[in-house]
C-alpha cells in the first residue's frame, strides 16, 4: 500500500518544499521523493529505496483531488540526478542518489564512515598475542562446556583475533557468560600491560542487567586474582561512555578526542541506531577492539537502521581460509571450514546452542518457529497443551479480554501493594510482564495501562484521582544523567519512611539495591502496569502476556512477536486473534540501507 498523504507529516512535507525551493524550480518528482526520504527516516530505514514507489499513485497534499503517478524508475533516477539538490557522489548536498537508493545526506554520510570504519577493523588477523596461552586460556574459560563444537569458543577467538568482532544469538545461548569470558581472555593475555576494557549497553536498564550478570558470573572463572581485578564491574550506557556535551547532540570523545580504552565490549548492540554506532566507532582508537553482542533476529532500533541484520547479511558465506587457519591455532580440536576469500564475515559469528531453554520448552520451540516464518508450527505449539510455558487464548471481544485481564493484574497488584518494602516489590514487577505490540489504541500501552489503573481503582486499590500513589509502577522516558535515570528504567512509587512517609520513587540501582528519587527530581515518565515491546527490549521476566491487536497491523512483525516471546524466562502466554497471529509472523521489518551492498562491494564511497 501506498502511503497517503495522511502519513507524511509536516516536517516531510516542509522539507519537501524546501529541497524543490533550492532547486530553484517546481519538481514534482523531486518534491515527491524528498518527502519520502524524509519518512523514510522516521521509519527507521536509513535510505528510501526509489523501486518501492517508481511507477505508483501517491497521494502527497492534502485536499490532493487524486493520487500522482510517480515516474518510471530510470525516468526518476535520472531526473533526481541531474537536480542540483541531489548529489551522485561525495558532494554536500540536501540529497544523495546511490543506484535506486536515496539519502538524506546526513545519513548517507554516516552510513560510508561507518562502513570506513568496519572495512578497516576487519582487515587482517591480530598476532600480538601468545599463541599457547591464549589456547590455554580459552580451554580453561569454557572448561565446562558440554558441547562437542563451542561456538562461544569460537566467538572468543574471533574476538581476540580481530580488532572488530560481532556475536548473535538467541536469549540463552551464553552470549552473557562469553563477555565476560572474553573480558576474562583479554585481561589474560595483555596483564601488565595498561589494557582498559570498557562495557557498555544502548540502555540503563540493559547496562544494569550486564552488570548483574557480571557480579553473578565473576566468582565462577577460574582465573588469577590480578586477572579477575582487571575485568571491569561496571557497564554505562553508549552514551554515558561517549559524554554527551550538554545542549548539543555532540559527545566529548570522537575521532579527535578518542576513548582511553583497549577494548570495547557492546551488549544488545541490535538496539543500537545507525548514527550512534557511527560515533561509538570513530571514537574508539582504531587499534583498540570493538566486540559487539546482540541478537539480531530481534527488533532493530527505534531510530534509522537496523545494523545487525546489515551486518550478517543473511546465512555467512563461511569464513576466509586465513582466518579459518587462524581460528584453528588456538583451537585445534574444531578449526572451522574456510575456503573463501578474507571479508567482513571473519569478524561474525552466531551462537547456537540454548542453554537456558531444553528440547520441550515452548518458549524454545515458539521463539525458533516464529523466526523461521512457520507459521503451522507456531499454531501447533501453542495448541499443544502438553508443553507448559507456553498459552495462547483468543479474545472473542475487547470487553472479553478485560474480563480475563481483571483478575490476573488485581491479584499482583494486591501481592505488590502488601508490601513495605520497595525492593521486594520492584522484583515482583519484574517476575510479570504486560507487553504490548503498539502503543495506541485499546489495545495498545495507552489503552490497557488506562484500563488497568480503573480496574484498581474500582477494587479500592489505588486512588481515583492524582497522578502518584503508593505500588504505582513507573517508566522513564528520556535519559536524565543528573539523577542517573535512563530510558526504559522501571521504579515504583512508594512511602519513604526517611522523609516522614512521603511519596517517593524507587529504582534498583547498580548494586542491585535501591535508590530514591523524589518525584520532583524525576525525568518525564508513564505508567507502566503494561510496556510496549521495543521498551522491553533488554529486559527479562520470569512470566510476560504478551497482547497483539484484534486485527493485522504492519507493526506487528515477526521481529517484534519474536522479541516479545523471549523475554520471558519461565512461561510465556499470548492473547490475539489467529488472523493476528499469522500476520505477524509472515510480515517481516525490511529496512532500506546500503550498508551490506558497501560492505560487499568493499567500496565505502559507491
Amino acid at each position: 500500500m501506498m502511503p497517503s498523504s495522511s502519513l507524511f507529516r509536516s516536517l516531510d512535507l516542509h522539507f519537501a518544499r524546501f529541497v524543490e525551493e533550492a532547486a530553484g524550480t517546481a519538481d514534482r518528482p523531486l518534491y515527491a521523493a524528498a518527502a519520502l526520504a524524509s519518512r523514510a527516516i522516521r521509519e527507521g530505514h536509513v535510505c528510501l529505496d526509489l523501486a518501492d514507489y517508481a511507477g505508483r499513485p501517491l497521494s502527497l497534499d492534502p485536499g490532493e483531488a487524486a493520487p500522482e503517478t510517480m515516474p518510471a524508475l530510470s525516468a526518476w533516477t535520472d531526473r533526481l540526478a541531474a537536480a542540483p539538490v541531489v548529489a551522485t557522489g561525495g558532494e554536500e548536498r540536501p540529497l544523495v542518489l546511490s543506484g535506486t537508493l536515496l539519502y538524506l545526506f546526513r545519513y548517507w554520510d554516516y552510513e560510508n564512515r561507518l562502513v570506513s570504519q568496519l572495512l578497516r577493523r576487519s582487515e587482517g588477523i591480530v598476532s600480538d598475542f601468545d599463541v599457547a596461552l591464549a589456547k590455554a586460556t580459552i580451554e580453561r574459560l569454557f572448561a565446562e562446556s558440554p558441547e562437542s563444537v563451542d561456538r562461544r569458543k569460537t566467538a572468543a577467538a574471533i574476538a581476540l583475533l580481530k580488532k572488530f568482532c560481532l556475536i548473535s544469538g538467541g536469549p540463552g545461548t551464553g552470549k552473557t557468560s562469553t563477555v565476560i569470558r572474553i573480558a576474562a581472555l583479554l585481561a589474560t593475555l595483555y596483564t601488565g600491560e595498561n589494557y582498559p576494557i570498557a562495557l557498555a549497553a544502548p540502555t540503563g536498564k540493559a547496562a544494569t542487567r550486564l552488570e548483574e550478570s557480571i557480579a553473578a558470573l565473576l566468582p565462577g572463572l577460574d582465573c588469577p586474582p590480578e586477572v579477575l581485578s582487571a575485568i571491569p564491574r561496571t557497564a554505562s550506557t553508549v552514551h554515558a561512555l561517549l559524554k554527551p556535551v550538554p545542549d548539543s547532540p555532540r559527545f566529548r570523545h570522537d575521532a579527535d578526542h578518542p576513548l582511553a580504552c583497549k577494548a570495547v565490549i557492546v551488549d544488545e548492540a541490535s538496539m543500537l541506531d545507525l548514527a550512534l554506532m557511527t560515533r561509538l566507532f570513530e571514537a574508539v582508537p582504531i587499534d583498540s577492539r570493538i566486540i559487539l553482542i546482540g541478537d539480531r533476529d530481534q527488533l532493530a532500533s527505534v531510530e534509522a537502521g537496523a545494523l545487525l541484520g546489515d551486518l550478517f547479511g543473511g546465512d555467512s558465506p563461511g569464513y576466509s581460509a586465513a582466518m579459518a587457519a587462524a581460528i584453528g591455532s588456538v583451537m585445534p580440536e574444531f578449526p572451522p571450514a574456510g575456503d573463501g576469500a578474507p571479508s567482513p564475515a571473519d569478524a561474525t559469528v552466531t551462537l547456537r546452542t540454548n542453554f537456558r531453554f531444553g528440547n520441550r520448552s515452548g518458549i524454545g520451540l515458539l521463539s525458533a518457529a516464529v523466526n523461521g516464518g512457520d507459521v503451522g508450527a507456531v499454531t501447533s505449539i501453542l495448541a499443544d497443551h502438553a508443553i507448559p510455558d507456553c498459552g495462547w487464548w483468543v479474545p472473542r471481544s475487547y470487553a472479553d479480554l478485560l474480563d480475563r485481564l481483571r483478575p490476573l493484574v488485581v491479584d499482583r497488584a494486591e501481592a505488590c501493594f502488601a508490601s513495605d518494602d520497595p525492593g521486594e516489590v520492584l522484583s515482583l514487577l519484574r517476575g510479570f510482564g504486560i507487553l504490548c505490540a503498539v502503543r495506541n489504541g485499546p489495545f495498545g500501552v495507552e489503552g490497557i495501562n488506562a484500563r488497568v489503573e480503573g480496574m484498581l481503582a474500582a477494587g479500592g486499590l489505588v486512588p481515583t484521582a492524582g497522578p502518584l500513589y503508593r505500588g504505582k509502577p513507573i517508566m522513564v522516558t528520556r535519559n536524565d544523567y543528573t539523577s542517573g535515570l535512563f530510558n526504559g528504567d522501571v521504579g515504583v512509587i512508594m512511602p519513604d519512611p526517611e522523609e516522614g512517609g512521603d511519596l517517593t520513587a524507587f529504582f534498583p540501582d547498580r548494586e542491585n539495591r535501591v535508590k530514591a528519587i523524589a518525584p520532583v527530581r524525576l525525568p518525564p515518565f508513564e505508567t507502566a502496569y503494561a510496556m510496549t515491546v521495543h521498551k522491553a527490549q533488554g529486559s527479562e521476566f520470569a512470566a510476560t502476556l504478551l497482547i497483539l491487536p484484534q486485527n493485522p497491523s504492519p507493526l506487528v512483525t515477526r521481529e517484534l512477536l519474536y522479541t516479545g516471546i523471549t523475554r520471558a524466562r519461565e512461561r510465556c502466554d499470548l492473547w490475539c486473534s489467529e488472523e493476528t497471529l499469522k500476520s505477524a509472523v509472515t510480515t517481516r521489518v525490511r529496512r532500506s540501507s546500503g550498508l551490506r551492498a558497501k560492505l560487499d562491494g568493499a567500496n565505502p564511497y559507491s
